[in-house]
């Protein structure tokens, strides 16, 4: 057994004779010696990593290659086995520069016959390691050939692999791969045959090849190449590689006579395949005779294959029959409700909606397509929205709608819109999905006014609605879709009260929700009647009076001036108060906390005079709270938020009931878990009580204020993470020593 220093010690000295003499070979009786050490492939492996030994590999290979052929010739199985395993493991884990794998190549070339095919395994590890290197050696060396003889040699060799298939003669001068790419069309065709023949005989030609001709020659400008690269693809089953797939549907959507052989065929290929039906969803929709030409094909071919069981393709069956160019728009009408109203969905409505994307992908070269498709599926999610039948299904088509309308606006012709407004799926159809006529403003419009009258009307029975309808209000008012905004409210809220929670929920005094909330108050503006409004949205009313946007507060306050007439007149002095301060309000984003002070302080000193006695329990800080805690119609997160906003109200009352209303709540927030205090919004809630712990609050409820302070000492703050209690302890104390 040979050391690993020994080995590679005799390598580099074997390696510096080489580099030093003129004949370069390694005598038999040392080269044998080599051979049985264990590990010298690695050594080898080891030394190209450490010095240059080019002239060492050179030897080492063509004399194992010698040995191997030598040893096959002469039937010497036993040293056969010995010297392949020693070149494979060669080829398998030596680097090779281009000098080298130059070398080796023109080894196997000189070697090669037509009967050693352990000879083109061999040059296939090369050709799997090294495929750039390898085409390019036969490439140079089939351009090099001084003779005729001999570059059908190499084209031999090269046709054996399955690079080298490419490199094989198919004329006088011309590779198969310089045919393929030919200026004439005929050797286009003969080597795109010769190709399909070599399939069908099961030579071994390398996948990516195949691809490339495929998508090269998919794209060819003449049909009658095409329709010979499709019996190719016939051949290889590849309808299933999406960029040769997306090349086929291009070619399905020509509007030219002289392709329709070329159309007829990828529909049959198509039919044979019986798990295409996501690669002909496009076809169900024709809007020309070539169109309904390739649909009734499409249909005869899977019928004729027996795939006709189809759901989608049997109702497409029915509703297509005897349809002709004149009633194409009244049959894809026919169609898009009947796919809504048939009782199996699942396969027939389901797999329209799972494609959408992948259909609208297809045709976005086109864009006149693909504002047929759009359109097509905006009309089949209204339509589903109108059965209301499946939620499932209900989410999905306003999701789908929602977002073709949004793509759709930026289609939308920049002519003069003079066309007259249009209210029926019939008329859009025959306009812009079989004329094709460019989207109008007023058409895109209508396409918006059929979607929000389907939708259903159900705006506070599930999370899915609001967070649709907060995206779409949101979107709108970037567009400044006012007229359509304002649709969307009378349709989906069925009283101005609901709009105002609604408003309360989801913009209340956000910032970056100005907008929103500016256009929902111009709407309430806008109508014509005087509005019953309740206690809780003439509060949340006020709370907007605390907006530091001025144009919110200017808009609140015509609200309180024009439009409002209250429910109850619990709130009328409060409103009377808000009526003659506007212009104060209007200046000072603070001013409605002062007044609602100035009120109190007001109503605290009238109630003493009235009763001669120490009476001072506030009825409309009480009446606030109640508003917010006894509506039935409120969750408990919108709860604490408008609770939240009411503190903020009233941060400038000296009052002692307001910690007294909000005692159950503190003491709620401080049965919770430091995980659960440290969220924001119950961070900020008791913080705004405890700004309430003042000196009349210390007066008229002490017992109470020290009990809740004792509770929030008690807390334990062991853990290291208990820094919101920390928070609260420090924030309470400050809050009694101001005291």
């Amino acid at each position: 057994v040979f050391s690993d220093d020994l080995i590679k010690e005799n390598l580099l000295i074997i390696s510096v004779f080489l580099n030093n003499q003129h004949h370069q070979s390694i005598p038999d009786r040392c080269f044998l010696k080599l051979c049985p050490m264990s590990n010298i492939i690695d050594e080898i492996f080891q030394l190209t990593n450490d010095v240059r030994i080019d002239n060492f590999l050179w030897v080492w290979f063509e004399q194992l290659l010698n040995h191997v052929l030598k040893d096959n010739n002469q039937m010497e199985t036993d040293n056969e086995e010995n010297f392949s395993i020693l070149i494979e493991k060669t080829l398998n884990t030596i680097k090779f520069n281009s000098n080298i794998l130059k070398f080796i190549i023109n080894c196997f070339i000189k070697q090669f016959n037509n009967n050693n095919k352990y000879l083109v395994s061999l040059a296939s590890i090369i050709e799997r390691k090294y495929p750039i290197d390898f085409d390019d050696n036969i490439r140079q060396q089939t351009e090099n050939c001084s003779n005729n003889e001999e570059r059908k040699r190499i084209r031999e060799f090269a046709s054996m692999t399955a690079i080298g298939f490419k490199h094989q003669p198919l004329s006088d001068r011309s590779s198969l791969a310089i045919c393929l790419n030919h200026p004439q069309s005929q050797l286009r065709i003969e080597a795109l045959q010769r190709i399909r023949e070599g399939i069908i005989a099961k030579q071994n030609i390398e996948r990516e090849f195949l691809i490339d001709v495929l998508i090269s020659r998919l794209n060819d400008n003449e049909a009658k190449v095409v329709n010979e690269a499709i019996l190719l693809l016939e051949e290889l089953h590849l309808t299933d590689n999406q960029q040769i797939n997306d090349i086929l549907q291009k070619i399905l959507q020509r509007e030219n006579e002289d392709w329709s052989s070329v159309q007829q065929s990828i529909v049959r290929l198509l039919a044979l395949d019986s798990t295409s039906e996501t690669k002909y969803l496009h076809l169900l929709f024709p809007t020309t005779s070539s169109e309904l030409n390739l649909l009734n094909s499409l249909l005869e071919n899977y019928k004729q294959q027996k795939q006709i069981s189809s759901p989608l393709l049997k109702l497409t069956k029915k509703i297509f029959k005897s349809t002709t160019i004149n009633n194409l728009s009244t049959t894809i009408d026919r169609f898009i409700q009947s796919i809504t109203t048939n009782d199996d969905q699942k396969n027939i409505l389901v797999p329209l909606l799972q494609q959408y994307d992948e259909i609208l992908r297809l045709v976005e070269h086109y864009r006149p397509n693909w504002i047929k498709f759009s359109i097509i599926y905006i009309l089949l999610g209204i339509e589903i929205l109108k059965q209301q039948a499946n939620n499932e299904y209900i989410e999905l088509a306003t999701i789908i709608v929602f977002k073709l309308l949004k793509k759709l606006s930026q289609e939308i012709s920049p002519t003069n819109d003079e066309s007259t407004e249009i209210s029926d799926s019939k008329t859009l159809i025959d306009l812009h999905v079989i004329k094709k006529n460019p989207l109008t403003l007023t058409n895109y419009d209508t396409l918006w006014k059929l979607f929000i009258h389907a939708l259903p009307k159900d705006y506070n029975q599930s999370s899915f609605s609001n967070d649709f309808l907060c995206e779409c209000i949101q979107w709108l008012c970037s567009e400044n879709k006012t007229s359509i905004l304002y649709l969307l409210f009378n349709e989906q809220f069925s009283s101005l009260n609901k709009l105002v929670l609604f408003l309360a929920e989801y913009y209340l005094n956000l910032i970056d929700k100005n907008h929103e909330q500016e256009i929902i108050l111009k709407y309430l503006v806008k109508q014509s009647q005087i509005i019953e409004y309740t206690n809780l949205s003439i509060l949340i009313f006020s709370f907007l009076l605390h907006s530091s946007n001025r144009t919110i507060r200017s808009l609140t306050l015509k609200i309180f001036q024009t439009k409002l007439k209250c429910l109850t007149n619990d709130f009328d002095i409060f409103i009377q108060n808000i009526k003659h301060h506007e212009n104060e309000i209007i200046t000072d984003s603070e001013y409605i906390c002062y007044l609602i002070s100035q009120l109190i302080q007001t109503i605290k000193l009238n109630e003493k005079k009235k009763r001669k006695l120490n009476f001072d329990n506030s009825l409309l800080i009480h009446l606030f709270k109640i508003t917010i805690d006894q509506n039935d119609d409120l969750n408990f997160k919108l709860k604490q938020q408008l609770n939240i906003q009411l503190l903020y109200l009233l941060k400038q009352c000296k009052h002692w009931s307001i910690f007294n209303e909000y005692r159950i709540d503190l003491e709620n927030l401080l049965q919770q878990s430091e995980q659960n205090l440290s969220l924001n919004h119950n961070k900020i809630f008791i913080e705004n009580i405890l700004q309430h712990i003042d000196y009349e609050t210390l007066i008229h409820e002490q017992t109470l204020c020290f009990e809740i302070i004792l509770q929030i000492l008690k807390r334990s703050i062991k853990k290291s993470k208990a820094l919101t209690t920390i928070d609260i302890m420090i924030l309470t104390l400050k809050q009694v020593c101001l005291t």
